[in-house]
């Protein structure tokens, strides 16, 4: 029996048409109870208050593993337990709105599966706590429900690219490919921060206490900028007007550099060579994870100390040494984490880390399970740069991940976990 797959993807959505996603952003009224605006136009239209909105977005940071000086400061009373729920509740309705445009006889809490994509260093507290927004959203009927699944971010965009864009390149079984994501925030703050002499201190008090300005100078950004712009045209050329666009931003740009954009009326304009001269550094950046992908990894070790075996020691004075994560026999949960804090750089100039990861099956018979290797891009910082290494083991892998705990990069592994049961 031939089984007819209807695929389709929502593109209207409040205030904008023909886009395939909306703003994670909310406006609520005076006392943060009701929510008077959702995704684009939260953003964009004024709130009755001018001198006092109450527009609030990056809530979902409170979930995963996002260092605390980069989560929103959220004000009193809401929490992030809110504000998830009341974003989920808005995006229902427009589920439950689109759902008969396409399929009719759908009872929306009986016959739809949802399928959430989520940052893959979620725990299962975050699954958890994500499960009861979904639940006090109204979008399911229990939170153990089985209409209600998860899958990260990446496996999805990895099923789509396979299914999609890479079918071109007509990939074989075992063939390794990247997926990059550009994230606007970061080309705008390379677009003030460095290539028009505002300065990162500015942008920094600017985000934290104009979050709607700031959204609205990405979208302008983006929409004229990044996405148009190709390569291919020496002649491109877009000028920005902060006065216009981002009018708080000025207040915070002091000294020369405020003098040099009161000479130029505080216009930016961005020629082929200055976006292209923004956009290069990223594109290394992508070339160099790649890279480091393919690259051998080499242990690094520790100094010798008295009483360790001399076969083991390197010709620069230092020894390779096994740090135990979890000791064999150790009953565990799915997913449970180990974690090994502030692992420092041994070199003041070294740019990267290694961590190779290896299991007992028998006393001192010691097995590779895989490797990672970080890149540590802050060299400035010297042997100042602390990372933290993490350990979990689901039901048919192993997974490995280390962070930066200055800049909050990520970086995570998985191979096959060869224990059927939950005892390591």
């Amino acid at each position: 029996m031939a089984i007819n797959i209807s695929v389709v993807t929502n593109t209207e959505w409040p205030g904008k048409i023909a886009r395939v996603k909306t703003n994670t952003a909310l406006q609520y009224d005076g006392d943060f109870e009701k929510v008077e605006f959702w995704g684009y136009p939260a953003l964009f239209k004024k709130s009755r208050d001018d001198n006092d909105n109450k527009t609030i977005g990056l809530f979902k940071l409170y979930l995963g593993n996002c260092l605390v000086k980069f989560k929103p400061t959220l004000p009193e009373p809401l929490t992030y337990r809110k504000a998830i729920p009341d974003y989920l509740y808005e995006m229902g309705k427009l589920i439950k709105e689109t759902i008969p445009k396409y399929w009719l006889g759908i009872d929306f809490m009986e016959h739809v599966l949802l399928v959430l994509t989520v940052p893959d260093e979620y725990s299962e507290n975050d699954i958890d706590i994500l499960t009861e927004c979904i639940f006090n959203a109204g979008l399911i009927s229990d939170k153990r429900s089985e209409r209600l699944q998860f899958t990260t971010e990446l496996e999805a965009i990895a099923i789509y690219c396979m299914y999609n864009s890479l079918r071109e390149y007509r990939p074989k079984p075992g063939t390794t490919f990247m997926i990059v994501d550009f994230g606007d925030d970061l080309a705008t703050r390379e677009l003030l921060g460095k290539y028009q002499l505002i300065g990162n201190s500015a942008i920094d008090l600017f985000s934290d206490k104009y979050y709607v300005q700031l959204q609205y100078l990405i979208y302008e950004f983006c929409q004229n900028v990044k996405l148009p712009f190709s390569g291919n045209n020496p002649y491109f050329s877009y000028e920005i007007d902060l006065e216009k666009i981002a009018p708080a931003l000025l207040q915070y740009v002091t000294g020369s550099k405020r003098d040099l954009m009161e000479e130029k009326e505080w216009m930016i304009t961005l020629d082929f060579d200055t976006v292209k001269s923004m956009f290069d550094p990223i594109i290394d950046r992508i070339i160099e994870m790649i890279r480091i992908q393919a690259f051998s990894f080499v242990k690094i070790s520790p100094l010798c100390e008295y009483g360790d075996p001399l076969d083991r020691l390197t010709s620069d004075g230092r020894i390779h040494k096994f740090r135990r994560i979890v000791e064999r026999n150790t009953e565990i949960t799915i997913d449970q984490e180990f974690l090994v804090e502030n692992l420092v750089p041994i070199y003041p100039d070294q740019i990267k880390m290694s961590f190779e990861i290896y299991y007992t099956k028998e006393q001192n018979a010691m097995n590779l399970a895989g490797s990672l290797l970080i890149d540590l891009p802050d060299v400035h910082l010297g042997t100042n740069s602390p990372c933290t290494f993490c350990l979990s083991f689901g039901d048919m892998e192993i997974k490995a991940k280390a962070f930066n705990k200055l800049n909050g990069q990520n970086y995570q592994t998985k191979f096959e976990n060869t224990h059927s049961s939950r005892v390591i």
